[in-house]
Formats: C-alpha cells, sequence, structure tokens
C-alpha cells in the first residue's frame, strides 16, 4: 500500500512574519535617521528579517502513515509513531518525545494547518491525550502573579490619575490615557479573576476550579462539549450550559480539546 504524505509549511509570510518585519524596517528608518544616516542599523535589521524568511521557507512539519518528521534550516529529525511516547504543549508549540527522551520534535502553533496537525495525531496516536497524563490543565502561577503585579500596579495609577481629573479642572493627556487604560486593566482583570485556573478530569467526572468556587459535574450529566474561539461549551442533560476559557491554560487548547474528546467522544460536536 502507497503511503500518504502531508506537509506543512508557514506559507503565508506575511501572516506569519509581516508586521515583525515592518516593526524591524520602521525601527531601522528610525535609527538611520536618529544617528544621522549611519545606515548600518538599518541594514543589520533587514539582515534579521531575510534570515527569519529563510528560516519560515525551511521549515516543515511532514505527517505520513509511518512517521513525523520535522524539518528546518539545520536539518531534520523523524520518530516512527509507535516510538512516540508523550506528547507536551506549551500554547505556542507541541513537544513528540521518544520513550528514552533523546529525540524531540517540536511543531509550532503558526504553523498553517496547525489544527489538521492535531487532528491527524489523534488519528494517528489517541492514545497520547489520556485524560492521566495531561492532569490537570492549569494557568501558569508565575504568569498569574505577573499578571496581577503588572495589572494591579496600573490600576491604582489609573484610579490615582482619575482622582486627579475629578478634582482638578486642568489635566494632561497623559492623565486622561492613564484613565482609558485604567479600564482596559480592569475589564482583563475582572476577566483574569473569572477564568478558571484549572481543569481536573477524573475517570467520572471533571473539575473546574475558579478562584472563588468550583464546578463539578459527572460524566453521565454532560451531554455535549463544543468548542469556540478558546472556550469550551458544556451542555448538560438538564439543560444547563457550563462555559469557561481553555485559552489561558499552559497547555495548548488543542491538547484540551483532544483529552476531552478521547475521556468522552460521545459528547463532543466539533
Amino acid at each position: 500500500m502507497q503511503s500518504t504524505e502531508k506537509t506543512f509549511r508557514y506559507t503565508y509570510i506575511l501572516k506569519n512574519l509581516g508586521v515583525v518585519y515592518l516593526i524591524f524596517l520602521a525601527l531601522g528608518f528610525w535609527l538611520t535617521f536618529y544617528f544621522d544616516g549611519d545606515v548600518v542599523f538599518l541594514f543589520i535589521l533587514i539582515g534579521v528579517g531575510v534570515a527569519l524568511i529563510v528560516i519560515f521557507l525551511t521549515t516543515s512539519v511532514v505527517i505520513s502513515d509511518e512517521e513525523i518528521t520535522t524539518r528546518t534550516l539545520l536539518g531534520e529529525k523523524s520518530l516512527k509513531w509507535s516510538e512516540v511516547d508523550r506528547i507536551s504543549s506549551e500554547r505556542s508549540s507541541i513537544k513528540l518525545m521518544n520513550r528514552d527522551g533523546d529525540t524531540t520534535l517540536r511543531v509550532n502553533s503558526r504553523l498553517d494547518g496547525y489544527a489538521q496537525i492535531f487532528s491527524l495525531l489523534y488519528q494517528k496516536r489517541g492514545d497520547l491525550f489520556e485524560y492521566r497524563v495531561h492532569n490537570p490543565f492549569s494557568r501558569s502561577v508565575i504568569s498569574n502573579i505577573i499578571t496581577l503585579i503588572i495589572q494591579l500596579f496600573f490600576g491604582v495609577v489609573s484610579v490615582i490619575n482619575l482622582v486627579f481629573l475629578i478634582l482638578n479642572k486642568e489635566y494632561s493627556m497623559s492623565q486622561i490615557i492613564f484613565v482609558g487604560l485604567g479600564v482596559f486593566i480592569t475589564y482583563s482583570l475582572s476577566n483574569w479573576f473569572f477564568s478558571p485556573q484549572n481543569l481536573t478530569i477524573n475517570s467520572n467526572s471533571l473539575t473546574i476550579k475558579y478562584f472563588y468556587k468550583n464546578i463539578s459535574c459527572s460524566k453521565d450529566e454532560i451531554a455535549s462539549i463544543s468548542f469556540w474561539k478558546g472556550q469550551a461549551i458544556m451542555g448538560l442533560k438538564n439543560k444547563k450550559v457550563i462555559k469557561f476559557s481553555v485559552s489561558g491554560f499552559v497547555q495548548s487548547g488543542f491538547v484540551v480539546y483532544y483529552v476531552l474528546k478521547r475521556w468522552h467522544p460521545e459528547a463532543i460536536l466539533n
């Protein structure tokens, strides 16, 4: 039987690199002007942009019936499906490792067709998505602390500026900007507070933990699970609907999806 292959690349250079490259060029032109026409900085940044394009064009992932292969400017690495021992994710990429840990394949989330890569992984090795291996799905503690400190700092500064605006008739543009920033920070902080901190899956139930409450559902209670724009929508048999974000977890939302699909295949709608 002839083996079929699918190749995934960064085909949309502008989508993946365009904004970064334009920033590089803008910075280069500004530095050239700032340093009285010295074009060294401009050429350096253009060189960096060209190097990034070369890296993008030479990077690909090839999936066949027998193995998965990653190709970069530095060479290629392959793992047969039977050799893959575990899969892990860190939002922007996934890692496939063999049993000895001496071979690791990295797949970046910005590859075109990234969702299809996960679909093929699930078809070839659905056992890699067992809930026992991935429990619990959680937010980074360090990220939580940094987010809280930064947002509280800007929130306090914005409140102080708002008080000055109320007490004084004269105000500066920077004060108005900080008040606007305060509104955005308040929204972000509330969104962060009301998002789940971890998701734990057991053999017959799952628990969604927030700062202020826990929600537990038995497997038999769940009628459907669908995903839309980083949010899981869980319909219960009593007609109640539970929505929670999966985009804030350290693990990729695709891993969350396929672990739940493996755990409760009858409930997954998409």
